[in-house]
């Protein structure tokens, strides 16, 4: 599902694109955590890259609007009985971004609004006894804002959303929700190539 609903999202951004003068792409490093992080705190995490989630996204441009989706993804170890097993938490987002100074600006910033869904599972298909569904799944609503330097073609961004869980987490195969609370902030450093003016 979650592979399906990511290809979804791009698919239609990539349908719509004609009727943007803006197509960019570029990747992300994220940090999520339950409270509210010093900047040295964020800066130690990004150097020691500790619970670092990592991913492309792209962008549509229009103006002072932007349309995008994102994916980042972390891979860790976890013991499951005496055996350690490779896992992944993934975050699969849409959003739209207002750009008051305009999309290509040289100092941009923006406010964004989204939704996604985060999750957890195997890492490897023959590890996941169910190839359809997640261990967990927690949907939500997103919102908050960044600041970006615009060089040209390039741009670099740092960004900081809130995220407000919707509806019930889900979980298969009796997996532990206790173990697995929806982290309420998200901290993005990014960069991006904007391929047409």
């Amino acid at each position: 599902m979650n592979r399906k609903l990511a290809t979804v999202l791009i698919l239609a951004l990539a349908a719509s694109s004609a009727a943007f003068a803006q197509i960019s792409l570029g990747a992300t490093g994220a940090i999520y955590a339950n409270n509210r992080m010093s900047i040295g705190e964020i800066t130690e995490r990004f150097k020691s890259g500790q619970g670092i989630f990592y991913g492309p996204f792209a962008e549509f441009g229009f103006g002072g609007m932007a349309l995008g989706a994102s994916l980042n993804v972390s891979y860790y170890n976890e013991m499951i009985g005496s055996m350690p097993v490779r896992m992944k938490d993934f975050d699969v987002d849409l959003y739209a971004q207002a750009h008051p100074f305009g999309y290509r600006a040289f100092i941009d910033p923006f406010l964004e609004l989204g939704v996604g869904r985060m999750a957890r599972d195997y890492a490897s298909r023959e590890d996941d006894p169910d190839l359809s569904n997640p261990l967990l799944a927690s949907d939500y609503w997103q919102a908050g804002g960044g600041v970006g330097i615009n060089l040209g073609s390039l741009g670099l961004f740092v960004k900081t959303l809130y995220m407000m869980p919707v509806g019930t987490p889900r979980t298969s195969s009796g997996y532990d929700l206790e173990a697995y609370p929806l982290k309420n902030l998200k901290v993005f450093v990014g960069g991006k190539v904007m391929l047409f003016r």
